[in-house]
């Protein structure tokens, strides 16, 4: 069984609180104990009006507004919102982030187990075959030269029109398999310049994970429009 991905940083949480309201940080709670076999709890550090204090995420911590003590707790939503040039879409949280802006293409990686979602916005558009004939090309040539071509899951997005194939490259004893989609351009139509690849690597009678299914389920019912 795949153990959940180890994130490298606590990731950033957004306090919004009323103009003119008092916070004052109360006491701290009893802590449950940790057993050493068990992943250590994730805590954030929170601040205010000159006061800080550590707290455990999930568990209740006292706050004062106005004089009058509430019981809080901080929640760690399941998925956060990436956006990108032509749309918006939620990944896994646990996902690692990484981004790169050189080679005149932007490119955000999100890993995760067994799977790498790619996102590559380029500065000109181009139609979905050359995009996809040139990453078969890099991928192929890394290894034994062949590609298989299949349809990829379908994506339906009001706003959007979405082309998608889904290529199967052979690797020594693993294959790659990516379900690449291209945002075309509601003024051009057949060309895009953000492509969003589903890239997993497995063994070659291996079943598409869980992780991927579950990816691609989220992917279509959070893909929309860039805000």
């Amino acid at each position: 069984m795949h153990q959940p991905v180890r994130q490298r940083w606590a990731p950033p949480l957004r306090f919004s609180l009323a103009l003119g309201i008092l916070i004052t940080i109360g006491g701290a709670l009893p802590r449950a104990k940790n057993p050493q076999n068990n992943e250590p709890p994730l805590t954030v550090r929170v601040k205010g009006l000159g006061a800080e204090r550590t707290v455990t995420m999930g568990a209740p911590f006292e706050l004062k507004l106005d004089g009058k003590t509430h019981l809080v707790t901080l929640e760690l939503l399941p998925t956060r919102r990436l956006c990108v040039p032509d749309a918006c879409f939620e990944y896994p949280s646990q996902f690692t982030f990484e981004f790169d802006p050189s080679g005149g293409s932007k490119i955000w990686t999100l890993s995760g187990n067994d799977l790498k979602v790619i996102v590559q916005s380029n500065s000109v558009s181009v139609s979905f075959e050359e995009f996809a004939q040139s990453l078969a090309s890099n991928l192929a040539a890394a290894g034994d030269g062949t590609i298989e071509w299949e349809q990829a899951p379908p994506l339906s997005v009001s706003g959007l029109n979405i082309a998608g194939r889904r290529m199967i490259i052979p690797w020594g004893k693993v294959e790659f398999r990516n379900n690449v989609y291209a945002l075309l351009t509601r003024k051009k139509g057949k060309q895009a310049r953000t492509f969003i690849m589903l890239q997993e690597v497995c063994d070659h009678d291996e079943e598409t994970s869980q992780e991927v299914l579950d990816c691609l389920k989220l992917l279509g019912e959070s893909l929309s429009p860039e805000d």
